[in-house]
């Protein structure tokens, strides 16, 4: 699915499977991981927003809002469920394609990114 990701989805909400190849957690606002399907791969970004809008599902392998109607809330106990995430493990992401203003280098999808909103760590 990543492979198909083309300028039409842009502001788009995907749902997908991916092994998280490396992530790194920027301050502790932000977490940018790197999110592979065989040898495609994309970058993902998690950025802490608490106080706005939303409520977060706080379950043992699901972090996130299931409410469509409002904005994701990403907490802080979600930032910290995603940076324990162990690398490789595979994960289920939903989350917005958004264009970035500068190319990311180490993925090869190089013109877009996700916005995560939702993450579930499938093998624990």
């Amino acid at each position: 699915m990543l492979s198909t990701i083309t300028d039409e989805d842009s502001g788009k909400t995907i749902l997908f499977r991916a092994r998280l190849h490396n992530s790194r957690q920027q301050g502790n606002k932000m977490l940018f991981c790197q999110l592979r399907q065989s040898l495609v791969s994309i970058q993902g970004l998690l950025e802490l927003n608490e106080g706005k809008e939303g409520k977060p599902l706080v379950g043992a392998n699901t972090m996130a809002s299931s409410d469509d109607s409002r904005r994701w809330q990403v907490s802080k106990q979600m930032m910290k469920f995603c940076s324990a995430i162990s690398l490789e493990s595979l994960v289920l992401i939903e989350g917005t394609v958004q264009p970035v203003e500068k190319e990311v280098e180490a993925t090869s999808i190089k013109n877009y990114e996700v916005h995560i909103s939702k993450v579930t760590d499938e093998d624990h």
